[in-house]
């Protein structure tokens, strides 16, 4: 962080993640309430679908 870029304006992890997945051409993802998370919401804002279950198990049927 420093004054030519603010905090504001830097690309997190989470960001990239998502807009990663975003431009791979992912519509929905499958998860479990335990990780990513930051990721998750960054995912929603770029429009991803986010599905929680209840096992990974479940996860790997609907995907």
């Amino acid at each position: 962080m420093n004054e030519n870029h603010p905090a504001s304006n830097q690309l997190t992890g989470a960001r990239f993640l998502a807009e990663a997945l975003k431009h791979c051409g992912v519509r929905d993802v499958f998860f479990i309430d335990a990780i990513l998370r930051a990721s998750l919401i960054e995912m929603e804002q770029v429009g991803i679908n986010r599905v929680m279950v209840h096992s990974e198990k479940t996860a790997a049927y609907m995907a």
